[in-house]
């Protein structure tokens, strides 16, 4: 199952408001590209980095490296690393 962006952009009201009200802003049209351009860079790069690991979370769920599950009770997401037989060094 895929990250459910949504749950995972919801995670960061808890985690980094400042990132979540970027987030909302771009989402809602309420910041142009060259207001983004002024905005504070740390919460812009906390963001790409945010959704770089959201689809790297996926990549790996679809190699059969993880599972991922949406928590919706606790409003997050989380991931739990697959045991698999290697034949060359047993199991990873």
């Amino acid at each position: 199952m895929p990250v459910d962006r949504e749950l995972a952009y919801e995670s960061l009201k808890k985690l980094d408001p400042k990132v979540y009200e970027l987030y909302v802003k771009l989402k809602d049209g309420a910041i142009t590209y060259e207001e983004l351009k002024h905005t504070d860079a740390v919460s812009v790069y906390k963001l790409k980095l945010f959704v770089t690991v959201m689809d790297a979370l996926d990549d790996l769920e679809q190699r059969g490296c993880i599972t991922i599950f949406n928590d919706y009770k606790n409003r997050r997401v989380g991931f739990e690393k697959l045991r698999r037989l290697n034949t060359k060094y047993g199991v990873v």
